[in-house]
């Protein structure tokens, strides 16, 4: 095999698991909520964002509201606490600097039990009340993010999510949605990439049955055959099925020298099927959603032989090489209790989001969610924050990356160890 290498420290979706803790909390504070209790940390002069500026949004008083409508119980309740700490160490460190534009920072999480139809009653609710959000993270998944994207275009409100559905990326058909990740199709290309490199040529992609999946597993088949490989099947299964051996028994089945894996929250599934068809010899990329310990949600050491997973810098990146603005959110993360041994990277998702919705409001020096929407097309400045993507959006895509930019990830084998929230990937011969 291929050489595994070292990761850079500066630059290259979706990590699992949050501290115990932070699962039902539906407070909201201008100092940030319970668990950091205003304890941010201040901003140097490498990571200020909006610290100390005044120019406000005239028609607005009062303080910027974020809505986080996330799965804080149900299947999905784990992402959701997770997405919900990286909110609250964002907040302490914008509040500490002055918030955003002026205006304090107060958050509300209310809790779908990861029913997207819920998800949309709760944010209608809270439309028709006194105290309006002017941004609003649209849970962890598609579903999710596809259920309530539509309710905030019509109002002209900000949204943030992670999983890159491709209307969700499109300002035409949402205006107001941006994407932390780059696009399905884009991570499924990246995975192509580091799976040809590693010399596989005939592969079996495995995959939930829903639109993430399969425009995930397009983007892959379009680069891998690009490159001169051969997709010869893809594999489905119900996003709800809880034992895939069968699925992976017909993988085996057509004889692979390798596999690629989509994980919407089903890496545990995946993982234990692969093992239980007896393929562990196979090379196996995962997607993006690959960046947490699995041995912390009981998949054992030996399913993880020639798996690899694909993420941004940060959920490889050794701590003395972390750049300033994610040693700052490493510190805001500690500061809500944040469980740095099972998962970095869903905190980061929400973190980043509201630093480049603050950027963003500080250059159009306002926090109307129209001219935020504007700045945010044609982003100045650094626009890497604590994941480590170069995030990059256009009037024509709010996906975090386009075609022709450098790839956004790093590659690393999932049985490297793992430590503080970051695998410790050595460079030596896989």
């Amino acid at each position: 095999m291929a050489r595994v290498p070292k990761v850079l420290s500066a630059l290259a979706l979706v990590g699992v698991l949050a501290a115990a803790g932070c699962g039902s909390d539906n407070s909201s504070g201008g100092g940030g909520g319970g668990g950091g209790g205003g304890g941010g940390s201040s901003s140097s002069s490498s990571s200020t964002t909006s610290g100390g500026s005044t120019a406000a949004n005239p028609g607005h008083e009062g303080p910027f509201r974020i809505l986080s409508i996330a799965s804080q119980t149900g299947p999905l309740g784990i992402f959701g606490a997770s997405e919900v700490q990286g909110m609250k160490a964002a907040v302490n460190v914008l509040n500490a600097q002055g918030g955003i534009n002026g205006h304090k920072i107060e958050y509300e999480v209310k809790d779908n039990g990861s029913d997207p139809a819920k998800a949309v009653t709760l944010l209608q609710q809270a439309l028709t009340g006194s105290k309006k959000p002017d941004m609003v993270f649209a849970g962890i998944n598609g579903a999710e993010g596809l259920a309530i994207t539509p309710v905030t275009n019509q109002n002209k409100i900000l949204s943030w999510q992670a999983a890159p559905a491709a209307k969700l990326g499109d300002p035409k058909q949402s205006p107001y949605t941006f994407i932390t990740n780059p696009a399905y199709a884009s991570i499924g290309s990246a995975g192509a990439d580091e799976l040809y490199k590693r010399g596989a040529r005939k592969v079996v992609t495995v995959s939930s049955d829903d639109e993430p999946g399969h425009d995930n597993v397009a983007g892959f088949k379009a680069q891998f055959e690009k490159l001169g490989g051969k997709v010869i099947g893809s594999e489905y299964f119900a996003p709800t099925s809880l034992d895939l051996t069968g699925v992976w028994e017909r993988v085996y089945s057509k004889n692979p020298d390798g596999t690629y894996m989509v994980n919407e929250g089903t890496q545990v599934q995946e993982l234990k099927g692969r093992q239980a068809a007896g393929g562990t010899k196979v090379d196996n990329q995962c997607d993006s959603g690959c960046v947490n310990d699995p041995r912390k949600l009981g998949v054992s050491a030996a399913a993880l032989a020639n798996s690899y997973g694909l993420g941004p810098s940060l959920v490889a990146t050794q701590p003395a090489d972390r750049t300033p603005r994610q040693a700052e959110y490493i510190k805001a993360l500690d500061a809500v209790g944040g469980d740095k041994g099972v998962g970095l990277i869903i905190p980061a998702l929400t973190y980043d989001a509201i630093m480049l919705t603050a950027q963003a409001a500080k250059q159009a020096k306002s926090i109307d969610s129209v001219e935020i929407t504007k700045a945010l097309e044609n982003l100045q400045g650094d626009p890497q924050w604590a994941l480590g993507f170069k995030y990059h959006y256009t009037p024509d895509s709010h996906f975090s990356a386009q075609p022709g930019d450098p790839s956004p990830f790093v590659t690393f084998p999932q049985s490297s160890e793992y430590k503080d929230g970051y695998f410790i990937v050595k460079d030596s011969a896989q």
